[in-house]
């Protein structure tokens, strides 16, 4: 078994994992690529698992069971910097994160890495998808909303008033509006700052509608369901949004979906 200290390990793939590495597991490289416990002391050992009968993603998903969507974008642009993993190879590491490799995921990886690293850590607390992400490549500079996406990942909103925050916020700020008006207020809680938001984008949402939206966010909505109120031309309807990773995923939301429908018949709610 090879083994090098860590100050003869390289970091370029440090894509600054969200969790930090357990004290009580060893480092690992390959060759010398360090590929977990970036943080580690230069004296630490580090044992160099590269081999002809592994490959470099079949190591990364047994590291890391799982990457978020900013975890993949960091580890893309680490690579794209130190060209380290095949094309080939990260098309396999993304697809293992359930997801499809594209051009325009690419460019939402481009987009989400230059975003503030508190905000990104909070998309991955969160668990936000890459549908509900795309906004940001609406963005031509995305330095100039990062005060917004700061306090986004301060405030620490749900996933589903998150989301909605973010999605309208954007909105309205390429329509010219001004940040400072879009940011969250003084003691605003982050459902109130989603409904004004959503007053703002748009403006003939009744009193009656916004107590709709509040009563509709309260639901027990599974987390790859979303619903809000919206407005269609002239009238006001309910969206929901189903999200799936897989036929399992689809099938339990359906079920979640039809007890979610007993909750709406009791309650009564409705956008009209």
């Amino acid at each position: 078994m090879k083994m090098l200290k860590v100050s003869q390990c390289k970091k370029n793939l440090d894509f600054k994992p969200q969790a930090p590495w357990p004290k009580s597991l060893p480092c690992f490289s390959w060759g010398d690529q360090l590929v977990c416990d970036f943080t580690a002391p230069p004296e630490k050992f580090a044992i160099d698992l590269k081999s002809d009968e592994t490959d470099l993603t079949s190591l990364f998903i047994d590291l890391y069971k799982s990457l978020s969507l900013a975890e993949l974008a960091r580890l893309i642009e680490a690579n794209d910097r130190h060209f380290i993993f095949e094309a080939t190879e990260l098309n396999s590491l993304i697809e293992k994160n359930s997801l499809r490799p594209s051009e325009s995921l690419r460019e939402l990886f481009e987009k989400l890495v230059q975003t503030p690293l508190h905000f990104q850590n909070w998309t991955s607390d969160r668990k936000l998808g890459a549908k509900e992400l795309f906004i940001l490549k609406a963005l031509t500079d995305i330095s100039e909303v990062n005060s917004l996406l700061e306090q986004i990942a301060h405030k620490g909103p749900s996933r589903q008033f998150g989301n909605q925050i973010l999605e309208n916020a954007i909105e309205l700020f390429l329509m010219s509006t001004d940040l400072n008006s879009i940011l969250c207020r003084t003691d605003e809680t982050c459902e109130n700052w989603c409904l004004r938001l959503e007053k703002m984008r748009n403006p003939m949402l009744t009193s009656k509608t916004q107590e709709k939206q509040k009563d509709l966010a309260h639901l027990p909505w599974p987390k790859f369901i979303h619903a809000r109120v919206i407005q269609s031309e002239a009238s006001l309807v309910n969206e929901v949004r189903l999200q799936y990773r897989n036929i399992g995923d689809f099938k339990r939301n359906i079920e979640a979906l039809q007890k979610i429908q007993t909750e709406i018949e009791a309650q009564g709610i409705s956008p009209k």
